[in-house]
């Protein structure tokens, strides 16, 4: 080796020698990170359980028909805002027009029915009847007594005012013939618009179906078509002339006067006789017959014929009611306001049960599914704050308004209770379905003192807590002294301190010196604090 090659080496060596004796001379490395420090300060502090759920409505409804129809229209779309009564679906309501047409003829005639057993006898009935049982009693006291002249007299007397009313019915029959009852003819004019509505109906169906026309629609259509002809035909007769119920009533009146005319001669004539065993049978008949008669009228209609009229009444009634709900259920109307959340039909589609389905999306809640080691500590009332995943820096009060009784599974199979939680305003806009996270409020203490988490060391071993209080010895030296301390309410950041050190004390975070505890060797922080 050269001399040149040699001092070379020697050089390099004095030099590194140089920098290390420097380096142990000289202090810490530069870029020595100092050790962190934190105060014991007063504070609040809260601790919570956590949960997950989803935005949901508060009200939700599944629009539904009873009867098959055809669809006509829809109205809307899903997603789109709809307002309480707006109509949302409807049906083709032809037949069920025709049914209530029906329906209310039929109510009609059962009320008509029980007015005509509720009417009580006329007073010109019961007279009649009254006069006819007097001289049937008369007749048969002449006949068991013999008659006398005032007897005589007295009978002549009925025949005479049994002949009047033979005039006086024949008058009215006269009277009925030439005039036309206003009832009649409203009733009759009733039954031909109501047949007509239901003929025309069932004509368009007809006409509208085409070549698509089933037996049914054809055989309604015919019937309709019947009734139709037949309602016109008995107006058309009501007005050229008088009404057949009130001719009948009249012609009945004469023959019952007549038959009286009669029976006062027959009376007459047997006073002026002999009675035989014969005659004075028939006249007890008479008095039977008269006396039946007039307690027919007393009486007036049976009471089991007025409940049977009545309970036809109630049941055309309902069969009304039920034409008249189908109808009004041929159109689908939102329930509230709210928003189209699904639809199940189309315009042409021929469709039952439910067709479209709504939530009010105005007024929501959150469902969080609480694990049952959590659920004790949730009650009603209890405050919580909510994020959301569409918007995680958004918190947003809450409260929880009530908590499942029973108890559900979770895809895990873990057991959880649902709980509602209402939403106070916000300030982005909330969607039904969100993905919801929440931390409710399980304790708090206010006004405490409080240190950050990561300056607590902890002995899981033991169960024991420590912390590293900043101490100066008498050369100005500062160390950490470690110090037990009793723990309380812990957060994410900060833990209540009960014991152990006071308000001001500086606490150093990872102490690197040695620090030694007589009977603890310490331990590692607990991860995450």
């Amino acid at each position: 080796m050269s001399k040149r090659t040699g001092w070379k080496k020697m050089f390099s060596l004095l030099l590194l020698l140089s920098v290390l004796v420097l380096a142990a001379c000289g202090g810490p490395p530069e870029g020595e990170a100092e050790q962190e420090t934190v105060i014991a300060t007063i504070g609040d502090v809260s601790s919570a359980a956590t949960a997950s759920g989803q935005i949901d409505s508060l009200a939700r409804a599944e629009l539904a028909v009873t009867l098959q129809g055809l669809v006509t229209s829809v109205n809307v779309r899903v997603g789109e805002s709809v307002n309480t009564g707006d109509v949302l679906i409807e049906f083709d309501t032809r037949e069920l027009e025709f049914a209530v047409r029906s329906a209310e003829q039929n109510l009609i005639n059962q009320q008509a029915a029980l007015a005509d057993l509720q009417e009580p006898a006329s007073e010109a009935d019961l007279a009649s009847a009254e006069a006819a049982l007097a001289s049937a009693q008369a007749r048969l006291a002449a006949l068991e007594t013999g008659a006398d002249e005032f007897d005589i007299a007295v009978a002549e007397a009925n025949l005479r005012s049994a002949q009047a009313s033979v005039s006086s019915a024949q008058a009215n029959l006269n009277a009925t013939f030439d005039t036309v009852s206003e009832a009649s003819v409203e009733s009759a004019k009733a039954e031909l618009v109501i047949a007509q509505n239901q003929f025309e109906s069932l004509e368009r169906a007809v006409e509208d179906a085409g070549d698509f026309a089933n037996q049914r629609l054809a055989d309604a259509y015919e019937s309709a078509k019947v009734n139709f002809l037949a309602a016109q035909a008995k107006y058309d007769r009501v007005l050229a002339g008088a009404d057949p119920n009130a001719v009948g009533a009249q012609q009945q009146a004469v023959s019952a006067a007549s038959a009286r005319a009669s029976a006062s001669e027959a009376d007459l004539i047997a006073l002026q006789e002999a009675a035989s065993a014969a005659d004075l049978a028939a006249a007890q008949a008479s008095v039977a017959s008269a006396e039946a008669r007039l307690a027919g009228l007393m009486d007036s209609a049976k009471t089991e014929d007025i409940a049977i009229a009545e309970a036809n009444v109630r049941s055309a009634e309902i069969s009304l009611e039920d034409a008249q709900y189908n109808l009004d259920s041929a159109v689908v109307s939102a329930p509230f306001d709210g928003v189209v959340t699904a639809i199940h039909v189309a315009p042409g589609e021929v469709a039952s049960g439910i067709v479209l389905e709504m939530a009010d999306n105005k007024n929501l809640e959150i469902v969080l599914q609480v694990d049952e080691i959590d659920i004790s500590s949730i009650t009603l009332g209890q405050e919580a704050v909510v994020t959301l995943e569409t918007w995680p820096d958004e918190e947003i009060a809450s409260e929880v308004k009530s908590i499942a009784p029973s108890a559900g599974s979770t895809n895990t199979g873990i057991t959880s209770y649902d709980v509602h939680l209402e939403l106070a305003e916000a300030d982005v806009p909330i969607l039904i379905g969100m993905t919801a996270n929440a931390n409710l409020l399980t304790a708090r203490r206010d006004g405490v003192l409080l240190v950050p988490n990561r300056a607590i060391t902890s002995d899981r071993s033991s169960g024991r807590f420590f912390v590293d209080v900043q101490t100066t010895d008498a050369e100005g030296v500062e160390t950490a002294e470690r110090v037990e301390v009793v723990i309380g309410l812990r957060d994410s950041r900060n833990t209540q301190i009960i014991d152990g050190v006071s308000e001001g004390d500086v606490l150093v975070v990872n102490y690197s010196a040695p620090v030694i505890v007589p009977g603890q060797g310490g331990g590692p922080p607990d991860p995450g604090q």
